[in-house]
């Protein structure tokens, strides 16, 4: 039910290597494995590169007597990255954004009509996000940047009905979102040898404030 706010539930952006390693992405760099997150860490990438990642997430919602389970599985990333020369790495992919998936009910009393009004709020839909990065290196310094591509379309649904009064419709809003927007992060990596098999690697990221545009379409039935 909180997909219900804003842009939904947002998408984490950690490679099945980061998760398992509980999100540590930022200084994080492999020879065999793509760091979305730090783009700087393309540039330590030695082979053609392909990786997919499925998701499966199970959710369990108590309020006093009130419980509810649910789950569902996705496509987590499709990522490819390939070494141009030995100081530049090129990659792309796509990877979901954020969703929309909540089915919520609620009673009102109106004064007004004397009578109680049943509510129902559905929300359904995903963002999808394309992106294309680079990484370089010159000796102990690496760079990258990502540039993402956001879009999607999101369907929310309102009904509303009197519980007692029997010669009457029910209303039904809907509204739909098409979002595009575009983001980007960028990313540093320094790497100190301390000896010949250890190796301290210290990282930096940023990215911009995410401002994503929709066309919106609302129809009252």
């Amino acid at each position: 039910p909180y997909s219900y706010i804003g842009l939904g539930q947002l998408k984490s952006t950690n490679f099945a290597t980061n998760k398992a390693m509980g999100g540590f992405s930022t200084a994080y760099q492999s020879a065999f494995n793509i760091n979305y997150n730090n783009p700087a860490s393309y540039s330590a990438i030695k082979l053609t590169t392909f990786e997919i990642g499925v998701e499966a997430k199970g959710l369990w919602l108590e309020q006093n007597e009130l419980s509810q389970r649910t789950g569902n599985g996705t496509l987590s990333y499709i990522s490819f990255a390939f070494p141009a020369n030995k100081y530049w790495t090129i990659t792309a992919g796509m990877l979901p954004f954020s969703s929309l998936n909540y089915d919520i009910a609620q009673q009102d009393y109106v004064e007004t009509v004397n009578d109680t009004i049943n509510y129902r709020f559905i929300g359904t839909g995903q963002l999808y996000q394309l992106y294309f990065g680079n990484g370089f290196k010159y000796k102990n310094i690496s760079a990258g940047f990502n540039l993402g591509y956001v879009f999607g379309t999101y369907k929310r649904y309102v009904e509303s009905r009197f519980v007692s009064f029997d010669d009457t419709f029910f209303n039904l809003e809907t509204k739909e979102q098409i979002a595009r927007g575009f983001i980007w992060n960028a990313g540093l990596q320094y790497n100190i040898s301390l000896s010949e098999k250890t190796k301290l690697i210290v990282g930096l990221t940023g990215n911009n404030s995410i401002n994503i545009n929709a066309t919106n379409e609302n129809r009252w039935e």
